[in-house]
C-alpha cells in the first residue's frame, strides 16, 4: 500500500472512558459503538503480499447480476472444495441478530452496528446515524453465492473532515445477559437504553454484554463488498478484534502491554486485519485467518496469532488520510452475505 493509514479510536472508546467497557462497549443492538470493536488507532497500512495485493480478493468469477439481466461487477469464484457457513445475509431483520447457527444459550447472537464519524465539531456526518444502524435495501435484487438472491445489505456512508477520522460498520458474534439486567439502573441499563430491543421492539430492551466467541473451527470468511459507483477505489480494513487487542480482554490495556491502567486504551485496537480495495462494483472477497496481521508500528504488539477461540466480532473500516484543510472526504461501504469458510 502506498498510503499511510492511521486510526482514531471509535465512539465506543468514549464510552469506555466515561462508563467503563461494560457500559460503553456492550449492547444488544445499536448501543455506543455496538460493542466498540477495533474501529481504530493503528498506524500505517499492512504491507502488500508477495503478489503486490493486500488481502485475498477472489476475482474473475461469475458476474453478480441484477434481476434486470445486467451485472453489478465481478464476484469471485467460490474457493474450490470449500464449505460456506452463513454468518448473516441481512435479509431477515433490521440490524440483527446475526443468523450464525451454533450460538447456544446462555449466549445469544450479536448485532450489527456502525462507528466513526466522531469529529462532531468538524462536521462529520453518518448515514445511517451512529447508534441507529439499519440495513439498506439494494436498488435492485442481486445474486450472491450459489444463486442466492439478496435484497438488502449492510451500508454505511460518512463525510469525514478531520485527518484520520474513520467510518465503518460491523457485527459482534455473541452476547450474554448483563449481570445487573433488570435492576432498573447501573451501567448495563444505561447501555440498553441506547441500544435496540432484544427479540422484539415492543418489549423493553434486555441489557446485554458482548463476550468472546470461538471461531476456530473455521479458516476464514467470504463476503461481498463495494463502494459508491463513482468513488474509485476505497481502502477498507477488515478487522477481527480479539481478547488481546480489544480493551475488553484486559490485555492491551494492562501494565504488561505498557498501559497506565484499564482505562488507558492507547495500546489497544491494533487488531488482526487485512486491507481490501473496494470498487464501485460488487466483488466477492475471501480472506483466511492466516492472512491477518497486526500493524507492526502501532500499539500493543501481540506476539501471538489471532486468538480464534476468543474473538468479539468483525468490522469493516474506511478512513480519511488527507489533511483537514483538504476538505471533506466521503466514505461509502457496502457489505453483503458474510460466510465462514470451513
Amino acid at each position: 500500500m502506498s498510503r499511510t493509514l492511521r486510526y482514531t479510536a471509535a465512539a465506543c472508546t468514549l464510552g469506555a472512558v466515561a462508563f467503563g467497557w461494560f457500559a460503553g462497549c456492550s449492547d444488544n443492538g445499536n448501543g455506543p459503538g455496538g460493542g466498540g470493536n477495533d474501529a481504530g488507532n493503528g498506524v500505517d497500512a499492512l504491507p502488500p503480499g508477495p503478489d503486490g495485493t493486500t488481502g485475498h480478493e477472489a476475482g474473475g468469477g461469475d458476474a453478480r447480476a441484477n434481476d434486470g439481466g445486467g451485472s453489478e461487477g465481478a464476484a469471485g469464484d467460490a474457493e474450490a472444495g470449500a464449505t460456506y457457513v452463513l454468518i448473516d445475509d441481512m435479509e431477515t431483520t433490521t440490524h440483527g441478530p446475526i443468523e450464525l447457527a451454533g450460538i447456544d444459550p446462555p449466549l445469544t447472537p450479536g448485532y450489527w452496528f456502525n462507528f466513526g464519524a466522531s469529529d462532531v465539531d468538524g462536521g462529520d456526518t453518518a448515514s445511517p446515524p451512529l447508534m441507529s444502524f439499519t440495513f439498506t435495501a439494494l436498488p435492485s435484487p442481486t445474486t450472491t453465492l450459489n444463486g442466492k438472491t439478496s435484497t438488502k445489505a449492510a451500508h454505511q456512508v460518512c463525510s469525514l473532515n478531520a485527518q484520520y477520522d474513520v467510518c465503518g460498520l460491523g457485527f459482534e458474534f455473541a452476547q450474554v445477559t448483563a449481570p445487573d439486567a433488570g435492576d432498573g439502573g447501573g451501567t448495563a441499563a444505561s447501555d440498553a437504553a441506547a441500544g435496540g430491543a432484544d427479540a422484539g421492539d415492543a418489549a423493553p430492551p434486555i441489557p446485554k454484554v458482548t463476550v468472546p466467541f470461538d471461531i476456530s473451527r473455521y479458516k476464514g470468511i467470504s463476503f461481498w463488498g463495494k463502494t459508491a459507483a463513482d468513488a474509485g477505489m476505497v481502502d477498507v480494513k477488515v478487522q477481527f478484534p480479539d481478547v488481546n487487542t480489544d480493551p475488553r480482554g484486559g490485555v492491551c490495556n494492562s501494565a504488561a502491554a505498557g498501559a497506565s491502567g484499564p482505562t488507558d486504551v492507547t495500546r489497544c485496537y491494533n487488531s488482526y486485519a487485512v486491507h481490501e480495495m473496494f470498487s464501485g462494483d460488487w466483488q466477492q472477497f475471501t480472506l483466511l485467518y492466516t492472512d491477518l496481521q497486526i500493524d507492526p508500528n502501532f500499539g500493543f504488539q501481540d506476539p501471538n496469532p489471532l486468538d480464534t477461540q476468543h474473538v468479539y466480532g468483525i468490522n469493516w473500516q474506511g478512513q480519511k488520510n488527507d489533511p483537514a484543510d483538504a476538505g471533506a472526504v466521503p466514505i461509502e461501504i457496502w457489505v453483503d452475505d458474510v460466510y465462514f469458510i470451513e
